[in-house]
């Protein structure tokens, strides 16, 4: 990822996420920006990281930013499902860890699990240390494989509403 874009390049804005029933803030959502323009969009972004297979790096860097920017709040953080099979989340010294409140780690299913078995594993493993717990984001806008959704115990599935006729 150093070749890619710095630390320095990135930064976070912060989106609530609200319950739905009170109508209150539950907790916040951090998401990726970029200073480079070539790499201004998300998905670019991570595109680039899966290609020059750093995007555990970039995960990394991301919550090294959004995490100390939410002491006292849950936090959910974009996880790519790259970032499982290269094993940077079950790093001890990861931000994750000592965050002061519940973590959410979002996955969106827009992209393919590679080795599931891996991520499965590292995904016991990180949730197994705390108050850390996974969400399936965009649940039918791509690899909808129930059972495999099932296997992963997501305490959240958040739908893809599609808002355009057919």
């Amino acid at each position: 990822m150093q070749n890619i874009v710095q630390p320095q390049d990135l930064s976070v804005v912060f989106q609530p996420i609200v319950d739905i029933l009170t109508g209150q803030q539950f907790a916040t959502e951090a998401l990726v920006r970029c200073r480079l323009q070539e790499l201004a969009d998300p998905v670019t972004l991570f595109r680039q990281a899966v290609t020059h297979q750093c995007s555990g790096r970039l995960g990394r860097m991301i919550r090294e930013i959004a995490v100390p920017l939410c002491a006292g709040t849950p936090v959910f953080l974009n996880i790519h499902p790259n970032e499982l099979s290269e094993r940077w989340l079950v790093r001890p010294d990861d931000p994750i860890f000592s965050h002061d409140h519940d973590v959410f780690l979002e996955i969106t299913e827009s992209v393919p699990f590679m080795q599931f078995q891996l991520c499965l594993d590292v995904l016991r493993d990180v949730r197994s240390r705390g108050s850390i717990h996974l969400v399936i984001d965009d649940l039918g806008a791509g690899y909808s494989n129930l059972g495999r959704i099932a296997d992963l115990e997501p305490k959240f599935v958040k739908l893809a509403i599609c808002t355009e006729p057919k």
